[in-house]
């Protein structure tokens, strides 16, 4: 039998831009909430799984790989995450799928549609095509 996985897609939504918030932070984060909020138990179900693969500051999208029997343990803990540093954030869901091709179609989705949006700037464009870029070599 294979290992089953969750996929879950999020936006960090930041209060203001001021912070810029790494992958390190976010693991950080993610971690410290898992273990306050579910224990003993949320650690051992979930740190044998939980990776990020895929984070960009530039367009605020976070994917998640988690264990299918538990991933909604993680959901929870990264919700109950509300400030970085001293910056307000808040996490909001977007897609939970079985595959990680299928979730970064739906984040690739989000950046093309920011890319064309009428207030976009040349040199945004730009950046958000690496960022298309990156996400399409994280499948």
């Amino acid at each position: 039998m294979r290992f089953k996985n969750r996929y879950i897609l999020f936006e960090v939504v930041r209060s203001t831009g001021a912070t810029t918030i790494s992958r390190q932070v976010l693991w950080k984060l993610i971690k410290e909430s898992i273990e306050e909020n579910f224990g003993d138990f949320g650690c051992s179900k979930l740190f044998q799984t939980l990776s990020i693969k895929f984070y960009s500051d530039l367009t605020h999208l976070l994917v998640l790989k988690v264990d299918r029997d538990f991933h909604h343990i993680a959901w929870a803990a990264i919700s109950f995450i509300k400030s970085v540093k001293t910056e307000r954030i808040m996490f909001r869901s977007i897609a939970v799928t079985g595959h990680l091709v299928k979730c970064c179609k739906s984040a690739a989705a989000i950046v093309r549609e920011r890319m064309n949006a009428k207030d976009c700037t040349d040199e945004e464009k730009l950046a958000l095509n690496s960022e298309l870029k990156d996400l399409m070599a994280a499948k």
